[in-house]
C-alpha cells in the first residue's frame, strides 16, 4: 500500500486568522473576568460578615441541641464562605495577568513574539529579519498560533474555575444568610 503525500494548505492568511481569533479569547477572558471581579467587590465588600458573635458563642455553650447546630452551621457556612471569598478573587487575577512566555518549540528565537524580539538590540533583530524566509515566517507564524492558542486555554481553564467559585460563593451567601436570619 503506497502512501499518498499530502502538502498543507495553511498559510500565513490563516495563521494570522488564527492568532487574531485566539488574541480575541483572550481579551475575553480578560474582560469577563475583570468584570466579574469588579461585581464581586462590589456585592459582597466587607458587608457578609455581619454576625453578633457573642450571640453565637452563647448559643455554643447554651446545651441546647438546636442552637448549638444553628452555631456550628453558621461557623461552618461563614469559614466556606470566606474561602470561597478568597479564592475567587484570586483565580479571576490569574485569568487577568499576562502571560509572556514563550512556548516556543523552535531553537531559534520567534521573530514575531514581542519578549523574544524585546531581548535583541535593534540592529541584531533587523539583521535577523534581513535573512528570514518565507517558509520561517510561517514556522513562527505557527508558532504564533501555538502561543496565543495555550495562552487562551489557560486563560479560559482559570476563568471557568472562578465562575465556579463564583457561584459557589453566591450560593454560600443564601445558607450564611439564611442561618443568621433564624438566630
Amino acid at each position: 500500500m503506497q502512501t499518498k503525500q499530502v502538502t498543507s494548505n495553511y498559510n500565513k492568511e490563516y495563521a494570522f486568522w488564527t492568532i487574531e481569533r485566539n488574541i480575541s479569547w483572550i481579551n475575553s477572558a480578560d474582560n469577563k473576568a475583570a468584570i466579574l471581579l469588579a461585581f464581586l467587590s462590589f456585592l459582597f465588600g466587607g458587608s457578609i460578615f455581619i454576625t453578633d458573635m457573642a450571640k453565637i458563642q452563647e448559643m455554643l455553650t447554651a446545651g441546647n441541641t438546636n442552637e448549638t447546630l444553628l452555631a456550628v452551621g453558621i461557623i461552618i457556612s461563614a469559614l466556606f464562605l470566606a474561602l470561597s471569598l478568597i479564592i475567587t478573587p484570586v483565580l479571576l487575577i490569574l485569568v487577568i495577568f499576562s502571560r509572556t512566555k514563550s512556548i516556543n518549540r523552535k531553537t531559534l528565537k520567534n521573530v514575531l513574539f514581542f519578549n523574544d524580539i524585546s531581548k535583541d538590540s535593534y540592529e541584531e533583530f533587523y539583521n535577523i529579519v534581513k535573512l528570514i524566509s518565507e517558509d520561517e515566517i510561517l514556522e513562527d507564524l505557527v508558532s504564533q498560533v501555538y502561543i496565543t492558542s495555550s495562552i487562551a486555554h489557560k486563560k479560559y481553564h482559570l476563568l471557568n474555575l472562578g465562575y465556579i467559585a463564583f457561584i459557589t460563593s453566591i450560593f454560600l451567601v443564601l445558607i450564611y444568610t439564611f442561618l443568621v436570619s433564624l438566630l
